[in-house]
C-alpha cells in the first residue's frame, strides 16, 4: 500500500481514491455506511463496490469528480477524527456542508458544522456580504437555526442594495439556495383570501430572509425544505397569514 494512503480505519476494508490528485483514504465501510445514506447504498450487496469486502485485501473504490480534502474531513469525522475548524475558511465550511449534502450525511456532520460556525462567526465582518453568505449558505444546509437566522438578520441590516452579487460571487449559491433568495420582495396581498402570499420578481429583498426576521428558527428552514408549508399558508408570525382550513 502506498505510504500516501491517509488510514482512518487501521482494518478499513475500501480505500476511496478521490479526486485528480488521487487523495487515498483507508475507511470501514460499516462506518461510512452508518452514517451517510449514499454510502449505504454504493457500499451494500446490490452493487460491486460493496461485494466482498475484505480488510486484509481493501477494494479500492474510485471518485475523480469529488475533492479530496473535502471528503477526507468529512470521513475523519465519521471516524471519530475531529477535524479542527478554526484551519477552515467560511468557503471551507460552506463546501464541506455543500459535499455531506452530496453524501447525504448532514445529520451526521449537523453537530461539527454548528460548532465550526459558532467558532467563526465572531471573526467575520458582517459587512462583508460573500462572507456573510457563506455563512448562511452552509447554516441553512446544515439547518443550522442560530446561525441561519444571525448571518441572514446581518445580511439585511447591512446591505440594502441588490443582493444580486451573492448569486454572482459563487454558482453553488445558486444550487443550495432557494430561488427567492434573489426576489425583490416578500408582499401579503390584501385583496386575496388570508395566508395568501406573493411574490415579486427581479429586485433585492430575499424573501426567505424577511421570514427568518419574522418567524422562528427552524420554521423558516424548514419552510424552504418544504415548500407546501408556505403554499398553504400556515406559517405563524409572518403578518397575519392564518392557518389554512381543509
Amino acid at each position: 500500500m502506498p505510504d500516501s494512503t491517509e488510514v482512518l480505519a487501521a482494518r478499513g476494508d475500501v480505500i476511496l481514491v478521490v479526486g485528480p490528485e488521487k487523495k487515498r483514504l483507508k475507511v470501514s465501510s460499516k462506518k461510512l455506511r452508518d452514517a451517510s445514506r449514499y454510502f449505504n447504498n454504493l457500499l451494500g450487496p446490490h452493487f460491486s463496490e460493496g461485494q466482498d469486502l475484505d480488510p486484509d485485501n481493501p477494494k479500492e473504490i474510485t471518485m475523480p469528480e469529488d475533492d479530496g480534502f473535502l471528503l477526507e474531513i468529512i470521513c475523519s469525522n465519521i471516524h471519530g477524527r475531529k477535524y479542527d475548524g478554526r484551519k477552515l475558511s467560511l468557503m471551507d465550511i460552506f463546501y464541506v456542508a455543500m459535499t455531506a449534502d452530496k453524501f447525504d450525511c448532514v445529520r451526521h456532520m449537523q453537530a461539527t458544522l454548528a460548532m465550526w460556525l459558532a467558532q467563526i462567526k465572531d471573526s467575520v465582518d458582517t459587512r462583508d456580504m460573500i462572507q456573510m453568505s457563506y455563512l448562511m449558505a452552509a447554516a441553512f444546509i446544515s439547518d443550522d437555526p442560530v446561525a441561519f437566522r444571525e448571518s441572514a438578520r446581518s445580511i439585511i441590516m447591512h446591505h440594502g442594495e441588490s443582493f444580486i452579487p451573492m448569486m454572482e460571487a459563487d454558482q453553488d449559491f445558486n444550487i443550495v439556495l432557494p430561488n427567492s433568495t434573489f426576489c425583490k420582495q416578500y408582499v401579503f396581498g390584501g385583496s386575496k383570501k388570508p395566508g395568501a402570499r406573493e411574490i415579486i420578481q427581479n429586485g433585492d429583498v430575499p424573501i426567505y430572509i424577511k421570514l427568518v426576521l419574522a418567524a422562528s428558527g427552524f420554521l423558516s428552514l424548514l419552510t424552504y425544505r418544504h415548500p407546501e408549508i408556505l403554499k398553504q399558508g400556515i406559517i405563524a408570525g409572518t403578518g397575519g397569514g392564518n392557518r389554512a382550513s381543509n
